[in-house]
């Protein structure tokens, strides 16, 4: 596979795109790269891209998102078209050649979309800002009520309701409460949780780890540990008497970490899950029959599934030197468990991490082939 910065360079010698942000390739700190084409080379970027193993997510008709990791660093390329992708939130034309006017339409964007986090950007550009009247000339309607400043411009980029109600005329601030309102919705219904699976040192941890700091999303241990009562359940799991109201409180305590996770979709668009219920089932060794029955009964059918479950492969060779809690007979015996219950279920996928940079590319593009 070729450097980032020779699929920079080709993307805009061979393709003609424009790198309107962040123009200094330096992979240690992370890249989060915005890039403009014109719209009759949009269908053969997204194949060359996709060629050099990025995973592609489409926001629209106008941007798709370009994500890969490259010698671990994690890569975001934005492939926009034309600022009139940001009509779908203000309802606001806008006609303006960002590949020519960097400034002019990083502010509009940042404007319009009420990005909070680029102040620093206006800040920084602000007399170049006020001298060319805040750019207001580029849209076909002014979405101010009264005539603005540099001041006001602060106030409503921070989203401050009061204050877009005050300086917004009407139909726009009406159109970005329906637009943070089905934001909202959306994340609850197109929002993912990817369970991981594999026995410990299967590098599980490592990998969630590295998609928590990139991607947006939240991480949740689902594991067989940090039950609220769980010093209870040990001290008194053996007491035949105790076996179904303790089995009966786990559950109960798994359906309220289901319900923390589900709630944690609202402002995560990722959650990622390391271990989940199902997996404990599969690779524990169960006492009884009837212990074993209400496992399969409670958890197969009266449990909800994750979005997509990525079970890591690595050979047990690997495992044994990490991690010594487990022989080998043992781990062989949770890898058969696994292939029987877990790999046959849709929505399931093996990577193997015999290569970190391989598996953290392959689960890009299981998540974002999967999303909706």
């Amino acid at each position: 596979m070729e450097t980032l910065a020779y699929i920079i360079h080709t993307l805009e010698i061979d393709f003609w795109c424009e790198v309107i942000r962040n123009k200094e390739l330096h992979l240690e700190n992370g890249n989060d790269i915005d890039m403009v084409i014109r719209s009759w080379r949009y269908s053969e970027v997204k194949q060359y891209l996709s060629h050099q193993w990025f995973a592609l997510l489409y926001e629209s008709e106008m941007k798709i998102h370009a994500y890969r990791f490259i010698g671990w660093y994690f890569v975001h390329i934005d492939i926009l078209i034309s600022i009139k992708y940001i009509k779908k939130y203000m309802n606001i034309d806008a006609h303006i050649d960002i590949c020519n006017e960097d400034v002019a339409s990083r502010f509009l964007r940042y404007l319009l979309l009420l990005r909070t986090s680029k102040k620093d950007f206006i800040n920084s550009h602000k007399h170049e800002i006020i001298q060319h009247g805040f750019f207001l000339d580029f849209l076909t309607v002014s979405p101010f009520s009264h005539k603005v400043d540099f001041q006001i411009i602060q106030k409503v980029i921070q989203r401050n309701l009061l204050s877009l109600f005050r300086y917004l005329k009407f139909r726009y601030f009406f159109s970005y409460i329906v637009w943070r309102i089905r934001e909202y919705l959306s994340v609850w219904n197109t929002g993912k949780t990817i369970a991981f699976l594999w026995p410990d040192g299967s590098g599980k941890s490592t990998i969630i780890e590295m998609l928590v700091e990139n991607l947006w999303g939240e991480k949740y241990y689902m594991g067989g540990r940090e039950f609220v009562l769980e010093k209870f359940y040990q001290r008194y799991e053996k007491n035949i008497f105790l076996k179904l109201p303790i089995f009966l409180l786990r559950y109960w305590e798994n359906w309220w970490r289901y319900i923390r996770v589900k709630m944690a979709k609202i402002k995560w668009r990722l959650v990622f899950l390391d271990r989940y219920p199902k997996r404990e089932l599969v690779t524990s060794v169960q006492n009884s029959n009837i212990n074993h029955l209400l496992h399969f009964v409670f958890y197969k059918f009266l449990y909800p599934r994750p979005d997509i479950t990525i079970v890591i492969d690595v050979p047990t060779g690997v495992i044994l030197q990490r991690k010594k809690e487990l022989t080998k007979e043992e781990i062989e015996n949770v890898k058969a468990k696994l292939q029987a219950n877990v790999l046959a279920e849709t929505a399931t996928y093996r990577i193997e991490n015999i290569d970190l940079d391989y598996a953290l590319n392959e689960i890009l593009h299981t998540i974002f082939s999967r999303w909706k």
